[in-house]
């Protein structure tokens, strides 16, 4: 095995750790709580609210792009950081997937109590907000436009919605749930819409 293919295993493990720590927690607290035969929602709740996963998961995707930009040539770090970009999103994708089929899972498949949970588990969006935010933040430079105001304005939006949340929640928590998810939905909405075609991308 060769420097690079060695960097690049590093890379994609580094990748993984988020998914991989909280597989374990998860499992180890479920079999601490008895294994049943759905996941137990405090489970998926104490994994999701857990600042010391969603900090490890955090730094372990930093340093994984870390490795990848350093081991590659000067030359060649512009294109591997518009790779890197891709990558993030497609991270912050499966993460955000994973964890609503989690809390589906958890909540029995009740769709009202799954939103609760999914909305609740505050580090299960804001991961993958982050890693949106991210990804955008690293091809600023190649990317320019008018997507890049309501870009930022809707991945902002979308970061409040954990602390809209816990702070509305405090005296409301349906109100509170409610007005989180609607800022999620709108977040990701304009995020979506606003995006640069692939026609408005490139040079004409």
């Amino acid at each position: 095995m060769n420097k690079a293919e060695a960097y690049g295993d590093l890379s994609t493990v580094l990748y993984l750790v988020p998914f991989l720590v909280c597989g374990i927690y998860a499992i180890v607290l479920w079999v601490e709580r008895g294994i049943s035969a759905l996941l137990p929602s405090d489970v998926y709740l104490t994994v999701t609210r857990d600042p010391w996963v969603f900090l490890v998961g955090t730094f372990a995707v930093f340093a994984g792009l870390y490795v990848d930009v350093y081991s590659t040539e000067q030359g060649m770090r512009a294109r591997r950081i518009s790779s890197l970009s891709v990558t993030l999103q497609k991270i912050a994708a499966a993460s955000f997937i994973l964890a609503l089929l989690s809390a589906l899972y958890a909540s029995g498949f009740d769709p009202s109590n799954t939103v609760l949970d999914f909305v609740v588990g505050r580090y299960s969006l804001v991961f993958p907000a982050l890693l949106v935010l991210l990804s955008y933040l690293l091809v600023i430079p190649f990317n320019t436009g008018s997507f890049g105001k309501t870009g930022v304005v809707a991945i902002i939006v979308m970061l409040l919605v954990p602390a809209v949340v816990y702070e509305v929640g405090k005296r409301n928590s349906v109100v509170g749930i409610t007005i989180g998810f609607l800022l999620l939905i709108a977040g990701l909405a304009v995020f979506i819409w606003n995006r640069p075609r692939k026609s408005e991308e490139e040079p004409t």
